[in-house]
């Protein structure tokens, strides 16, 4: 399903979204190619494998999991 519609604004990354629909195919592609060869090699990068993971509450009882977004920053 498409969710990206081409006559809205580009967001904060100024990536307009008709250009992103244009070129999602090729995208995922080569994304899967790059992906399947990583796992294939299992040979991960060291930013893959170190994160600081900080949990950021949304609503709801605040000791259950779905109740927040997860914050990554990679080191």
């Amino acid at each position: 399903m498409d969710k990206l519609r081409d006559d809205k604004t580009a967001g904060a990354d100024e990536l307009i979204p008709i250009f992103l629909n244009e070129i999602k195919l090729k995208l995922a592609q080569t994304l899967t190619m790059f992906f399947h060869k990583v796992m294939d090699n299992e040979q991960f990068p060291g930013d893959w494998k170190e994160a600081n993971v900080i949990p950021i509450f949304k609503s709801g009882n605040r000791n259950t999991a779905n109740n927040s977004r997860r914050l990554v920053s990679l080191s």
